[in-house]
């Protein structure tokens, strides 16, 4: 499985990676909404990109972010666009179960 990845932050960029890695799984990250193929069957995103909404309007449950557990706001509005939603720690310790 090919998973499509939003997230420009190096140090989660890097974990990403090789937790997919782990896993058996290929990841592809992508500069912005419009380059991830819509076949994508699932599509991590940094909660805090600037584009992240337009991903998960776009996904809609397709969509997993990973947020800070204070963006009480963006989590919101992710969620009312139908991303699965998690706080950091978490999205990383469940990431197994996401895919």
């Amino acid at each position: 499985m090919t998973v499509a990845c939003l997230c420009d932050e190096l140090f989660f960029r890097a974990k990403l990676e090789e937790m997919l890695r782990q896993l058996g799984k290929e990841a592809h990250f992508f500069s912005s909404p419009d380059a991830i193929p819509r076949g994508s069957e699932v599509v991590l995103v940094d909660g805090g990109h600037q584009q992240a909404l337009s991903v998960a309007r776009i996904f809609g449950p397709r969509c997993r972010a990973f947020v800070r557990h204070t963006a009480e706001e963006r989590i919101g509005q992710l969620r009312a666009l139908s991303a699965r939603v998690y706080a950091r720690s978490e999205f990383f310790a469940k990431l197994p179960t996401l895919l």
